[in-house]
């Protein structure tokens, strides 16, 4: 077996890869319940920089360095995470939100995708059931008594195609 190529390719990839950036962590001279706080916040909301789609606490952006130094000036100032993430999704919207909140229509996109698996694979379960058992009779009639009985219906509708048959061949 040939590796070479594959070894290169491996190689080469990991050589064009980027590093992950560092998280912007809170100050390192912060007190430790502003860190937690801070680290708090900075995971709900998403950076408004324009860069990729990233918490602020992920981005490396000149805009997370500052919300980082507002954030920690009014943690120390008396205000709580929960008040910093209010007046976030206020100034930028819900969609600056990290994830949906788990309350009302949100509780859709958190139980949504979960119950439609389970209605889906529910479905599919009752619809191999039901072919399984027609098989199973199908076999049974099979074996029991040779062919099918045909319903009268049925009966009916091939003897008149054949009658139409005969009268279209003469």
């Amino acid at each position: 077996m040939r590796s070479g190529p594959f070894l290169a390719v491996v190689i080469g990839c990991g050589l064009f890869a980027h590093p992950p950036a560092a998280a912007l962590d809170a100050s390192a001279d912060a007190p430790e319940k502003i860190k937690v706080e801070y680290e708090k916040v900075a995971d709900e909301v998403l950076c408004y920089c324009g860069c990729a789609r990233q918490t602020v606490h992920e981005c490396s952006c000149s805009v997370a360095m500052d919300l980082r130094t507002d954030w920690e000036r009014r943690l120390a100032s008396g205000e709580t995470a929960d008040m910093l993430i209010a007046s976030y999704i206020t100034e930028h919207g819900e969609q600056s939100r990290n994830a949906p909140p788990r309350k009302g229509l949100n509780l859709l996109a958190w139980f949504g995708p979960g119950i439609a698996i389970a209605l889906a694979g529910t479905v599919t379960m009752v619809v191999i059931a039901v072919w399984a058992a027609r098989g199973r009779r199908a076999r049974e009639a099979a074996a029991g008594g040779g062919a099918l009985e045909a319903p009268a219906a049925e009966l009916e509708v091939r003897e008149r195609l054949e009658r139409e048959l005969g009268e279209f061949d003469q």
